[in-house]
C-alpha cells in the first residue's frame, strides 16, 4: 500500500478544530490523497506556539531509507 487517504473537510472546519491563525489555503476535497499530492497539514510554530494550516507536498523517501534498513519506510513533507 502506498498510504493513500481521504481529505474531505473544508479548510474552514480544519482551522476551527485546530485553532489555526494563518490565512486559509485553497483546499479541495479528495477521496484519494496519494504520495506526491498536496495535503493539508497543521503545523505548530515552536517559538510562538501558533498553529498554521498549510498545504504541503507529501513524498516517500524509499531510495534513501533502503540503504539503512530495507524494512523502514519514511515520509517527508515539503512546502508547496
Amino acid at each position: 500500500m502506498c498510504g493513500r487517504y481521504a481529505s474531505f473537510l473544508p479548510a474552514e472546519a480544519i482551522a476551527r478544530i485546530f485553532g489555526t491563525v494563518n490565512p486559509l489555503p485553497d483546499l479541495a476535497p479528495s477521496w484519494n490523497v496519494a504520495p506526491t499530492s498536496d495535503a493539508a497539514v497543521v503545523r505548530r510554530n515552536p517559538e510562538t506556539g501558533a498553529r498554521h494550516l498549510d498545504l504541503l507536498k507529501r513524498s516517500l523517501l524509499l531510495g534513501v531509507v533502503r540503504a539503512e534498513s530495507p524494512r523502514l519506510v519514511a515520509c517527508c513533507w515539503s512546502r508547496v
